[in-house]
């Protein structure tokens, strides 16, 4: 099955559920014969893209996104708006009502990190997110430990005071 097609699965269950669990979604997407791997970039991959919707104008994007095993080895990586599946939900978000896109939004790393930025002051627009880092399975310790080094190394590509330590006075 294509993206598209998986990812057009993913919001006929969401919209026959709008009190869905994960679990729940995972189960039947199983039930209608996609692989655990692509059922879970659909549901990720449209996390993500639901979660720009609700932050659109609020922040700016990184574009890279990382795919990670549990010991936080790079599986994949690359453009996100480039991933297939990415690009579907992106493509469905736009074409259709999603009734379930803000609560699906909600729930991504973005929203949670950049909804805690505004509550401590931050300003609207001055925010950017960090690639996205996604996991095949439940990360162990060292795996998050892994993930969280990968996001500080690329932070300190592209963010100017990610390279400047705080308690240095320039």
């Amino acid at each position: 099955m294509t993206p598209e097609g998986t990812v057009k699965h993913l919001a006929e269950v969401l919209d026959a559920r709008p009190e869905f669990s994960v679990d729940d979604v995972y189960q039947q997407l199983n039930a209608l014969g996609i692989p655990p791997r692509d059922a879970d970039k659909a549901y990720k991959f449209t996390q993500i893209a639901c979660g720009r919707l609700i932050l659109d104008g609020l922040a700016r994007f990184a574009s890279e996104y990382y795919w990670l095993d549990a010991s936080g080895d790079e599986v994949e990586s690359g453009r996100i708006e480039e991933e297939p599946f990415f690009a579907a939900a992106t493509v469905l978000l736009r074409e259709r009502r999603c009734p379930w896109a803000g609560r699906l939004g909600a729930m991504s790393a973005d929203v949670a990190a950049i909804n805690d930025l505004l509550k401590r002051g931050s300003k609207p627009g001055n925010l950017q997110t960090g690639p996205a880092v996604l996991f095949l399975a439940q990360p162990t310790p060292s795996g998050m430990e892994k993930a969280d080094q990968l996001i500080l190394s690329r932070l300190r590509k592209t963010v100017p005071s990610a390279r400047k330590p705080w308690w240095r006075f320039w």
